[in-house]
């Protein structure tokens, strides 16, 4: 509902106070009206006083921001402080609302900057015009005289070398215009990514922001306390959770994930890397982590009296400074389910099974910020094992870890929690050169088990990724097309994995919701079907809805999310007839002869100033290389670039390749 009259703005008469006019509205199929700027959704009465509310004025400020429409194309977002802006042409820095907007592009100050900035304008354009005419003089003039031409070449021959470097250096002086261009970090069409303004990687670009990300997670504690009991793998398998439970603890690499978040985008659901967009599935998540993909939503009511619940399905009642709400703290958690009594009982064992998967889900797979409690919502799903087996508890997974994601890339953000290991794994799988190398297992080590199990516990003491974030984020952005492995689920691999890992094969490329309680995520296999073999063309616009990723559970607690999402849960019934498909890839050429114009307009091309530096040069002189005929010249070129590949290996993450020297230098940079 939009009644909001107490977030009004009394500023009506205030010069500039309704700068930007007033919002669109698109009417809905239910008689409602969704604000086109700010997605907001109200009736048809509340449309005039909506538009005067802070949170409205705000929504156009940032859609006009993200757009580059006038007059924000003049500002950016202040990348510390989400209630400012900073001005392009003087530099100053002002409150994120209308009435200043409107007072700072009307001053003096800005005036004549302005003006100054025309004036600029007009001279390179002046500039350039004189340009082209000396270039067509010239022209003209060698077509009248073809024996100056000849007697030019009989020069540069005999080695007047001024003439060729001269022609050279015009050659790349106008390549340098347009290879500065390239140096915009972009998106060069924003339309896509209109989030670029808010996101995590502004701050890198403006070399402000160079901290990890504090991963947030409590498995390492569940493997060092619990016992994995032989008399509770019946259930563990019942419920779907037996392949995760045999994962084991892998050590997570900090520096790793920070770099894969400031590479996410929360407007398609997928990691932006040079070579194109790629992102983790339903796919990844039954290879991975043996979760069941296919089945019902995992949802339900909060409406329970959690004391209660606890004592009937943990047979024990909690104390209340361990009960907060409906969240149960891990620690004592832990105390009371150590070691599973020999003379156990059914109903004992199959408590003690609850109480082992709700540390695995407070651990690791739906982990939260303050990785030491867990939410009881789970709880009521574990009542019936076979029953918890129907769910797709691998969707609601990954949907966490998309939520995690989405809030982890913003500019504000220090810490993430959720899967952190399925992602880790999935980058070292994708990305072989950033991955460690894995000591010498037995053959029959990791049968039956899913393929994340490969990680744990096998990572060699100096082969271990121990790269600084810097290293991360310049080894993406110089990442080339070789260097990623779209399929690297060979059929070699898959014939070792167990039954489970390859549950719900048929709704891998599913386009639909992902569903965990109170989180919606769209699933987008479409956007990376190269994942899949299938040659990817430029995919359809994808809406992720914004105000998705808005909702929480705070101040929910009597919510079913049942009849909230009910629309999302239809979507997901039809789950089956909602996938992505394409043209089996062939020829080598994974992609549509038109996707890499299109991707490089609307995606992030860089990361680091470093990254996009390395690109300029290399584009520079390629550019000599090319159109030089003298040998000399195409030599020197040829040892800038051995040099250029020399520094780029020592710069990038290349842990397969360095000596034991290198190695026992990088000890000191442990992963945390």
């Amino acid at each position: 509902m939009a009644s909001t009259t107490g977030d009004e703005r009394p500023t009506a008469n205030v010069e500039g106070a309704y700068l930007l006019g007033q919002p669109n509205f698109t009417e809905l199929d239910n008689g409602r009206f969704r604000c086109v700027e700010t997605g907001h959704e109200i009736l048809a009465k509340d449309r005039d006083s909506y538009s005067r509310t802070k949170h409205c004025r705000l929504g156009l400020i940032d859609f006009a921001l993200s757009h580059q429409k006038a007059p924000l194309n003049m500002f950016v977002q202040d990348p510390l402080f989400s209630s400012k802006l900073i001005c392009r042409l003087t530099g100053d820095t002002i409150n994120k609302t209308e009435e200043h907007i409107w007072k700072h592009i009307s001053g003096r100050r800005f005036l004549n900057r302005l003006e100054q900035e025309e004036l600029q304008k007009d001279a390179l354009s002046k500039s350039r015009k004189q340009q082209r005419k000396r270039k067509a003089a010239k022209a003209s003039k060698s077509s009248t005289e073809p024996f100056k031409s000849k007697k030019k070449r009989q020069d540069c021959d005999n080695g007047g070398r001024g003439l060729a470097l001269e022609s050279v250096s015009e050659h790349v002086n106008h390549g340098a215009n347009t290879t500065v261009l390239k140096m915009d970090p972009g998106p060069i069409n924003p339309t896509i990514l209109h989030l670029q303004s808010t996101h995590r990687s502004q701050l890198v670009w403006m070399d402000q922001s160079a901290n990890c990300l504090h991963c947030r997670r409590r498995e390492a504690i569940l493997h060092r306390t619990i016992d994995l009991d032989p008399r509770m793998v019946l259930y563990l398998k019942q419920s779907g959770f037996w392949g995760v439970a045999r994962i084991g603890f892998t050590q997570l690499d900090w520096h790793l994930i920070t770099a894969m978040v400031e590479r996410w985008r929360p407007e398609t659901h997928t990691f932006h890397m040079p070579g194109g967009e790629c992102t983790i599935t339903l796919q990844d998540i039954a290879i991975q982590f043996g979760l069941p993909v296919d089945g019902k939503v995992v949802t339900g009511s909060l409406q329970h009296d959690w004391p209660m619940l606890c004592e009937d399905l943990l047979g024990v009642r909690p104390p209340q400074p361990q009960l907060r709400g409906s969240r149960l703290s891990l620690p004592w958690l832990t105390s009371r389910f150590t070691k599973l009594p020999l003379e156990a009982d059914e109903v004992m064992i199959k408590r003690y099974t609850r109480a082992y998967i709700m540390q695995l889900i407070g651990g690791f797979l739906f982990a939260d910020k303050s990785s030491t409690f867990v939410h009881l919502m789970f709880l009521p799903l574990l009542n019936d094992f076979e029953e918890a087996g129907r769910y797709s508890w691998g969707s609601a997974c990954l949907a966490w870890l998309y939520r995690e994601l989405c809030r982890a890339c913003q500019i504000d953000t220090l810490e993430i929690a959720g899967p952190l290991i399925l992602l880790q794994v999935w980058a070292w799988d994708r990305f072989p050169t950033i991955a460690p190398q894995r000591k010498s297992t037995t053959p029959n080590e990791h049968v039956g088990c899913p393929l994340s199990a490969r990680w744990s516990g096998s990572l060699t003491v100096t082969k271990v990724s121990t790269h600084v974030l810097s290293q991360y984020r310049y080894t993406f952005d110089r990442l080339t097309l070789n260097e990623m492995v779209w399929t690297p689920y060979t059929p070699e691999i898959m014939s070792t994995l167990p039954a489970y890992c390859l549950n719900g094969q048929d709704i891998w490329l599913t386009i639909s919701p992902l569903i965990c309680f109170h989180i919606i995520e769209w699933h987008r296999p479409d956007r990376v079907l190269r994942q899949f073999k299938f040659r990817q063309c430029v995919p359809p616009n994808c809406d992720t809805d914004k105000q998705l990723h808005q909702l929480d559970l705070r101040g929910k607690r009597d919510n079913d999310w049942r009849h909230q999402h009910a629309q999302y849960i239809s979507a997901w019934g039809l789950r089956r007839e909602c996938c992505a498909s394409g043209e089996v890839i062939q020829d080598g050429i994974g992609v549509s002869d038109n996707y890499f114009s299109w991707y490089n307009s609307i995606t992030r091309r860089y990361i680091t100033p470093q990254g996009a530096a390395y690109d300029y040069m290399g584009n520079i002189i390629k550019q000599i290389h090319n159109i030089s005929s003298q040998g000399e010249v195409k030599s020197l070129c040829e040892s800038c670039f051995k040099v250029m590949d020399d520094l780029h290996g020592r710069n990038s993450v290349r842990p397969n390749d360095v000596n034991k020297q290198q190695n026992s230098r990088r000890r000191s940079q442990p992963i945390v």
